[in-house]
């Protein structure tokens, strides 16, 4: 097996390793390791190997590629684009961004609403996604779990990222802070139309 790598997919970086019949990847919400085999990741049959067409060894043959199309198509969510139907009243003076509405896990209670997050762009999310899930992992090691343990109670994203339409006032600030905003207000929401409604005068400035 190989030491472990990252792939981008969705501005999402997932590590994974390979080896001569599979790979293991791993999941940066769970933190949770699976092994994929060959088949799965190429999308062929043993019996390639058995009527020695690669000579009974497939060594380099998965690929990173491999990898990441497989992540794509059964393990990462894709950001979400909003629908024909689905007209967002840009005006002159509105750009558009990321929204992502986050939930909190407890074990022994269950799963509930934990405010969202707003991102320039998929990149951002991605980083700030892994960095949120890196810092609360560090944070329950240190308390005591093991590291390859899963959390107690922890953040995670609910669903995909939907594209909204935001002032400019809000996209500068947006910038200015980096890229990223956090907020657990139950005020700001997103309507039918993509827009993010509920902020004060000040945007995103309290």
């Amino acid at each position: 097996m190989t030491a472990m790598r990252k792939v981008i997919v969705y501005g999402q970086a997932w590590e994974f390793s390979t080896g001569r019949f599979n790979a293991v990847i791993k999941n940066p919400h769970t933190k949770k390791k699976m092994i994929v085999d060959f088949a799965k990741l190429m999308g062929r049959s043993w019996d390639i190997l058995e009527r020695g067409q690669h000579k009974r060894t497939i060594d380099g043959m998965i690929k990173p590629g491999h990898v990441k199309a497989y992540i794509e198509k059964h393990l990462a969510e894709k950001p979400q684009k909003p629908s024909a139907k689905t007209k967002i009243a840009k005006g002159p003076s509105s750009r558009i961004i990321l929204y992502q509405e986050w939930e909190e896990s407890e074990r022994g209670w269950g799963v509930r609403p934990d405010g969202f997050s707003l991102h320039i762009d998929a990149a951002h999310r991605g980083s700030f996604i892994e960095t949120s899930h890196k810092r609360e992992h560090e944070i329950s090691v240190k308390h005591g779990m093991h590291p390859d343990d899963v959390p107690n109670e922890y953040s995670r994203v609910s669903g995909s990222a939907l594209s909204i339409n935001v002032p400019k006032k809000v996209y500068d600030q947006l910038n200015e802070l980096g890229g990223d905003f956090r907020s657990y207000s139950r005020k700001i929401r997103v309507d039918a139309a993509h827009n993010l409604t509920g902020l004060g005068p000040k945007g995103l400035v309290e």
